[in-house]
């Protein structure tokens, strides 16, 4: 009898399973239950559409193959397109359902899951369309394309999705003014809220008791489309603070017109409007609120309260014992007094905006909660510990068990602490700039970061027994420009935070090193790394060393994703360890400089950005179903930091496609685990020893010391994305060697070429 209640009961009090376990579940039931009962065979319009969105998401927390293949059939059904005419004189963008009306935003919310299936699997029919009619309507002079609320979740994410795909500017300035138009149309300024259109406008009409007149279901669109926007917008975006402020403050706004129920009503500022609940509204709001805790934009204690309330709803009263969804109110255009909405009332896109909602609520009860990402944080804590909590105190140089290659150079030993500091906090500093939280990883984070500020501070200082060898040898060059870029990669975090003296003291050292002539090699990269930190914090860099370095690495792309290192080629991990992340970071910090000479910064960025993607998309097929890639060439004892470039692009959420987050998870981890399990790459002090797995010094180059091994951090750079981000929560992923080694379909691998080409400014 107890198992027949738990079977049809879908509140989950069972006490032996955790919440984020109940939800899992929920979220199966509810899609089960709709793809039982809806074949996928169904038009392209947004009704329909909106749901499959849902239905991607979950495939992507689930990894349950028959929601991808459901939507993929709804894809093939419609022959990947939306509104289906050629003839591009007769294209309207008004409200029509006739396959004319190829412009209008409900017949493009399918690109969304076009594109995600795209993603999956990289065939050129599955976005063709998309391109056609996104890229046609581009051209045009109109800006007015989203003339009403329900327009900016149907179009604005296809827009960034589309972006990321082809790295096209287009779409991100078009997607600026085009929102700047809707603005214009239905927003208010006062409330931070949208009217459905321009017909509900206030004062020219009102709500039943005079009010303003906001449509729960048309501000959820909007507040959902944000969140599902800055997901994919890119760092640096010229605009991005625009659609950070708008998302922050509309759901503030939203949040302050909650009942004490938990749901919205229809017309959100008066309830007597058309009274009681509505959940499509509230399961957009839910997902948008839930999406900005997640990824740092809202205050959890803030909001936290707010979307508890909004779940008891959804899950108490809108979630029906059948798993349906009701309470959502019909298609419609407007809160309707005396409309019926009922625990009845259910739709394709109520259930699409619940699973949206439910898969961001699973996000945020697993945050603390991942075995992989414990693994991760350990590991880094345990290699980052032994070093930074000696350094802190100025004893890293007493304590340290040094060890150097048997056919060590002479040089002096000291290099070694230089190396080891740099090379670390390169690795650490994305996961060091999470905010801080009181979770066990937060506690490891604090504590590492408090050790590092001190460290760098005695790393400058004279007077510490743990400065560094910045003077005598040419090696300082190297792992000053580690230093370096880890302030690139965790500026606010890392370098703000530095007092006046030692920030000083470092502009000072890494000018300093201008005497040193580096080789025509990947050398170059470490001056133009220094010089371009010096130009991010208006320091005086040295543009010559700068422009000169990208010309040469220019010269020295070879294709297909790599560098030589210098004039000749060489087979080896060199694309690796510096040429991908430095000229990359490079570029990017003297973008943002907003120094101006004759290069075109951001057209050299986006083709290292594509190249970089190439190299991560062949490093993610090198690791074997085993998780092992191939061992070759000098520096081998780096370790981990063959597979930086893929780490790099990760953290950068710009993973090619056909390349998803949860399968570089699970490639990186399984390498990983074969690389660390034995313990032997520790010594007693728990500092790395020499070796590629386990101790082995016999495949030391003269210039390898066991400091010179942290670069193995390199890989951790994805623990700069929060614990709730899908790098961590989507189900696991088999990574391209386990498909094609296991008889599974994998993308095909077609010849890649650039297709930027750059020429000077004046």
């Amino acid at each position: 009898m107890l198992y027949i209640l738990i079977a049809v009961l879908p509140s989950f009090s069972f006490a032996k399973k955790t919440d984020a376990q109940q939800v899992r579940e929920m979220i199966e039931q509810v899609n089960d239950a709709w793809q039982k009962n809806h074949a996928p065979e169904a038009r392209s319009f947004w009704d329909y559409a909106a749901y499959h969105t849902g239905n991607m998401e979950a495939y992507f927390l689930t990894g349950k193959e028959e929601y991808r293949k459901y939507s993929e059939a709804w894809a093939e059904y419609n022959q990947w397109m939306g509104a289906k005419s050629n003839n591009k004189s007769e294209w309207k963008y008004k409200y029509g359902v006739k396959d004319d009306y190829v412009l209008f935003g409900d017949y493009q919310v399918c690109f969304q899951t076009y594109a995600d299936l795209y993603n999956i699997m990289p065939e050129n029919y599955k976005i063709k369309r998309a391109r056609e009619v996104m890229e046609y309507q581009m051209s045009t002079p109109r800006k007015d394309y989203w003339w009403w609320s329900d327009g900016l979740y149907m179009v604005m994410p296809v827009m960034t999705k589309m972006y990321k795909i082809t790295h096209n500017h287009r779409y991100l300035k078009k997607l600026y003014e085009y929102l700047c138009t809707s603005d214009s149309i239905m927003y208010d300024e006062e409330e931070g809220l949208y009217y459905r259109d321009a017909k509900y406008v206030y004062p020219k009409h009102k709500s039943l008791n005079g009010k303003k007149d906001f449509w729960a279901r048309g501000d959820g669109w909007v507040l959902a489309a944000l969140a599902k926007v800055l997901k994919d917008l890119p760092e640096g975006y010229e605009h991005l603070s625009f659609f950070e402020d708008k998302f922050v403050r509309m759901a503030k706004a939203v949040a302050c017109l909650q009942q004490p129920e938990g749901y919205w009503t229809r017309s959100m500022m008066d309830p007597e409007h058309a009274p009681g609940p509505e959940t499509s509204g509230t399961a957009f709001f839910t997902y948008g609120m839930l999406w900005g805790i997640n990824n740092g934009y809202l205050d959890k204690d803030e909001f936290m309260p707010v979307v508890e309330k909004a779940w008891k709803y959804l899950t108490k009263t809108a979630l029906q014992k059948d798993w349906s969804v009701g309470y959502v109110q019909p298609i419609g255009e407007k809160a309707i007094p005396g409309q019926v909405v009922d625990a009845k009332s259910t739709a394709n896109f109520g259930v699409g905006a619940f699973l949206l909602a439910a898969c961001e609520y699973v996000r945020y009860l697993e945050t603390n909660n991942n075995e992989t990402r414990k693994y991760w944080t350990d590991m880094a804590y345990r290699m980052a510990a032994p070093v930074l909590s000696n350094m802190a105190k100025g004893e890293l140089q007493k304590n340290m068990i040094l060890e150097v290659s048997p056919n060590w150079d002479n040089r002096n030993k000291k290099v070694a602490y230089m190396e080891t500091f740099g090379r670390l906090m390169a690795g650490i500093a994305p996961w060091l700039s999470l905010p801080d939280d009181d979770t066990a990883e937060g506690q490891q984070r604090k504590q590492l970061k408090e050790w590092a500020l001190k460290s760098y501070a005695n790393a400058v200082d004279p007077n510490s027994p743990d400065y560094l060898l910045w003077n005598g040898h040419g090696q300082a060059l190297v792992d000053a420009a580690y230093i370096a870029e880890s302030f690139l990669r965790a500026f606010d975090q890392l370098w703000k935070p530095l007092d006046q003296t030692t920030k000083e003291r470092y502009i000072k050292e890494f000018k300093g090193l201008r005497r040193i002539d580096p080789p025509y090699t990947n050398w170059l990269l470490f001056s133009a790394t220094i010089e371009s930190f010096l130009a991010k914090i208006d320091a005086g860099q040295d543009t010559y060393r700068i422009n000169s370095t990208f010309r040469k690495v220019e010269e020295w792309y070879v294709g297909d994703g790599w560098y030589a290192d210098g004039q000749h080629f060489a087979f080896d991990y060199y694309s690796s360890y510096v040429f991908h992340p430095m000229y990359l970071e490079s570029i990017h910090a003297i973008m943002e400089s907003g120094v101006r000479t004759r290069f075109d910064y951001r057209k050299y960025y986006d083709r290292a950005l594509m190249r970089a993607q190439r190299f991560a998309m062949i490093l993610e097929r090198f690791i074997s179903p085993e998780g092992t890639f191939p061992v070759f060439g000098r520096s081998i004892p780096y370790r981990m930091a063959t597979i930086q470039p893929l780490a790099l692009i990760a953290w950068y959420n710009e993973l090619p496609a056909g390349v998803s987050k949860a399968q570089v998870r699970c490639a990186l981890t399984a390498c990983m685990k074969r690389m660390f399990k034995s313990g032997n790459n520790f010594n007693e002090g728990g500092f790395l020893t020499i070796g590629f797995c386990g101790h082995q010094t016999g495949i030391s180059n003269h210039y390898t010391n066991n400091g010179s091994l942290y670069m193995t951090t390199l890989a951790f750079l994805p623990l700069g994305l929060p614990a709730s981000d899908p790098f961590w929560t989507d189900a696991d992923q088999p990574w391209t060697s386990v498909k094609a080694w296991g008889e599974m379909e994998f993308p095909i691998d077609h010849r890649w070429g650039d297709t930027i080409r750059t020429w000077d400014l004046y």
